[in-house]
């Protein structure tokens, strides 16, 4: 696989059916959405048009699941949490992916897969969204599966 091909030319290593939800989707919803594709590790928050507004990641519901069931360990991390969480928590079970998104580098087609995986790594981030020029979710691709993929021989 050559990197420094464009995305659209290497399809193969882009998931297209990506874990979404609405920005009004409750924790539940959130949990579901990343338990049916745990590889992405995120639910890709979109709006009606999919449009691509953000991402909640499993830690940050991991969070927030902990600090409904087990409120007093929750509590003891409260020092180790960022403002963020905290204010997630501040919400409870009324928790929404509106509250909880946080944004993410996204890939265009176009792009060369090297400058997105790239990206990624340096945002800390296993995954990529894929998203057309209006900015609409196509997909997202794994930084793992393409590096992995990177050590097959070419046929």
């Amino acid at each position: 696989m050559n990197l420094e091909q464009p995305i659209s030319a290497l399809r193969s290593v882009v998931h297209l059916a990506p874990p979404v939800v609405g920005q009004s989707d409750g924790i539940a919803r959130m949990a579901a959405a990343i338990a049916a594709a745990p590889e992405a590790g995120v639910a890709f928050v979109v709006d009606d048009q999919t449009h691509l507004l953000g991402v909640v990641t499993r830690k940050d519901l991991d969070t927030q699941l902990l600090a409904l069931a087990l409120p007093k360990l929750a509590a003891r991390r409260v020092d180790l949490a960022d403002q963020k969480e905290v204010w997630g928590w501040a919400h409870g079970v009324d928790a929404t992916a509106a509250n909880l998104m946080v944004g993410m580098a996204v890939a265009s087609v176009d792009e060369p897969l090297s400058k997105a995986i790239e990206r990624a790594i340096a945002d800390g981030r296993d995954v990529v969204p894929v998203v057309d020029s209006d900015k609409r979710l196509l997909g997202y691709i794994s930084v793992f599966e393409v590096l992995a993929a990177q050590l097959e021989p070419e046929s």
